[in-house]
C-alpha cells in the first residue's frame, strides 16, 4: 500500500495517510483469512540502528510506526492473530542516499506485506 506515510520525527501519520489507512482495514475486513505483516521504515538516519521517537524519547522510530498501525487496526476491530510488526530502521531504503524531501518522505513508511491468503 502506499502513502503510510508519517510525520518527521515521530509516530503519527500524516493527514492524507488516514485514508490509506482506512482501505487497509476495510480490505482487512472484506478479506476475513488475509494476514499481513506491518513493516516500519524511518530516513535520514545514518549514525543508529533506528531513529528517535520524538513522541516516546526512544531510539526505536520504525517499531513506533509498524505498532502505531498495528494498534490502530486493532481498535478498528481487526484480530491480533492476523498482524504482525517489525521496525526495520534503514535497513531497507527505497532511497539510499536522500537527496531532497521527497526522497525522504519514501523512505519514511510503513509497508504492509501479505503473510497468508
Amino acid at each position: 500500500m502506499k502513502n503510510l506515510s508519517f510525520l518527521p520525527g515521530q509516530h503519527l501519520l500524516l493527514k492524507g495517510a488516514q485514508a490509506t489507512l482506512d482501505s487497509l482495514t476495510s480490505i482487512l475486513k472484506n478479506n476475513s483469512s488475509l494476514k499481513i505483516a506491518i513493516e516500519g521504515h524511518i530516513c535520514c538516519e545514518r549514525q543508529f540502528s533506528d531513529g528517535f521517537d520524538q513522541m516516546t524519547g526512544k531510539r526505536n522510530l520504525s517499531h513506533a510506526r509498524a505498532e502505531y498501525i498495528y494498534t490502530e487496526l486493532i481498535k478498528r476491530g481487526i484480530e491480533k492473530d492476523r498482524l504482525s510488526y517489525e521496525g526495520f530502521g534503514r535497513r531497507q531504503p527505497i532511497h539510499p542516499n536522500e537527496v531532497n524531501e521527497r526522497q525522504k518522505q519514501a523512505n519514511r513508511r510503513v509497508e504492509i506485506r501479505i503473510v497468508e491468503r
